[in-house]
């Protein structure tokens, strides 16, 4: 485990990288998902690819990620590993198996109504709306933009934050505004909301080669081992860029 801030005081956005960095490449497990984060491309993604990463929003919210991995496999055999025919053509099937394994109806229900809604579309036409509502950041990465947000939001169980997430995590530049990102957002001086967590972000894409779902994977572990920026509800503010 990386020390916290309080040891090593990096008090600029400059030295809070710095340090968040280190420790990703220090960490086997950070670090895989900053390789996974840099290869994604959006326009490679599959039916299979949303469907899970949409469920792995949504099952993950308020939940325990290291749980959540424990019960990953078998959550993924019960829904027919994404397939969404599959799904559909087993739905109550499905429905109960995953109820065994994640006994959450609400949570099950939003996940069989997006393969529900796949299935009533093309998948390339799917893919086809998402990137058309995305834009360019200064990379010419695909990034974000609050037309995908409500676009996402409109799937039951979604709302903005896990919308952001989704889309990060299907390889199209976001960073995802919870509580821990605000909360570093504020120590650094920018505003503890979505644009303050964008802005940060793109701060630091001004002075490192990387793409937005690299930085929040960076900034987002490296928050979450500061046990004073969780627990508490607010902190002095440091000097942003």
């Amino acid at each position: 485990m990386c020390a916290d801030v309080e040891n090593l005081t990096p008090r600029t956005i400059e030295a809070v990288w710095a340090v968040a960095w280190q420790c990703a490449q220090n960490d086997e497990r950070v670090w895989a998902d900053v390789e996974r984060a840099r290869g994604l491309d959006p326009a490679q993604t599959s039916e299979c690819d949303f469907m899970r990463e949409c469920a792995w929003a949504i099952f993950g919210a308020a939940f325990d990620s290291e749980t959540l991995a424990k019960l990953w496999p078998v959550l993924e055999e019960a829904f027919c590993n994404w397939c969404v025919a599959d799904i559909v053509a087993q739905r109550e099937i499905v429905r109960a198996r995953a109820l065994e394994v994640f006994n959450h109806e609400k949570k099950v229900d939003a996940v069989l109504e997006i393969a529900q809604w796949l299935y009533a579309q093309k998948w390339s036409d799917v893919r086809d709306t998402l990137l058309s509502l995305c834009e360019r950041d200064r990379r010419g990465d695909l990034v974000v933009t609050d037309r995908l947000i409500r676009w996402l939001d409109e799937r039951r169980y979604v709302g903005p934050t896990l919308a952001a997430y989704i889309a990060k995590d299907v390889g199209i530049g976001s960073v995802k505004d919870d509580r821990v990102m605000r909360r570093l957002a504020k120590y650094l001086g920018y505003s503890p909301d979505e644009a303050g967590v964008r802005r940060m972000a793109r701060d630091v894409q001004s002075f490192v080669n990387e793409k937005l779902n690299v930085i929040d994977t960076v900034l987002w572990n490296w928050a979450m081992e500061q046990e004073w920026l969780k627990d508490s509800e607010g902190c002095d503010s440091a000097s942003s860029s």
